[in-house]
């Protein structure tokens, strides 16, 4: 009879597969992985639910609408004006993401013609510069005294 070995950093992992990377690392680009990105959707959600919120108390309470009333539509107009923000703004950075990410491609494109074209520019001046130490007659040159 053998005995298995435990092994110690297996100690309380039970039934898990491994570290879920976040949505950038698998698939690529994400809204949840820009900083900037996520902290404006954060931002933007906040401000729309507490301005749903307020806005509809404050016209709520000036109809002369029982409190319990203004309490109800006022947390549900704010839970509902969080959503379409949130949605709003996944919309808007997405688009801006990939207008972003469309003016690196061609940032790197510009700059990768620019290293071609000097490269070109390169091995052109270096055959030109072994074509004029090459005497035209074809015979080899004479070598360096030394």
């Amino acid at each position: 009879m053998s005995k298995k070995i435990k092994d110690p950093d297996a100690k309380g992992k039970k039934g898990k597969k491994g570290k879920k990377g976040n949505a950038a690392d698998e698939f690529g680009v994400s809204i949840a992985g820009n900083p900037r990105a996520k902290a404006q959707v954060r931002r933007t959600k906040g401000w729309a639910g507490v301005a749903g919120f307020a806005i509809t108390a404050y016209v709520s309470y000036g109809a002369h609408v029982p409190m319990q009333q203004v309490a109800l539509r006022s947390l549900v107009v704010g839970i509902v004006a969080y959503m379409i923000a949130w949605a709003c703004s996944l919309v808007i950075w997405r688009q801006l993401m990939l207008a972003e990410l469309k003016a690196m491609t061609e940032r790197h494109e510009a700059e990768r013609a620019e290293l071609e074209s000097a490269a070109v520019a390169a091995v052109a001046a270096t055959a030109a510069a072994n074509a004029a130490r090459k005497p035209a007659d074809g015979s080899p040159s004479p070598a360096p005294a030394g």
